[in-house]
């Protein structure tokens, strides 16, 4: 979950070049990674952290390629 977060403030912080690519992709990876964990957690603190990182994540995606998240 730390490197979720970690990479959600790195595409936050960035400019939008540095996630063209396979950087992109792998923030796509997150975001699976996010949600296939949203299913097993229980516990409603780490879901909403997970829900947030995951948002935010999409959110930098679509703002580089809207198709990115098809």
């Amino acid at each position: 979950m730390e490197i979720i977060e970690t990479a959600a403030n790195l595409a936050d912080s960035g400019r939008n070049e540095m996630l063209v690519g396979e950087p992109a992709d792998r923030a796509v990876q997150l975001i699976d990674v996010s949600e296939r964990l949203l299913r097993r957690v229980g516990d409603d603190f780490l879901t909403g952290n997970l829900e947030n990182f995951s948002a935010r994540l999409k959110d930098r995606l679509r703002s580089i390629d809207p198709k990115l998240m098809e």
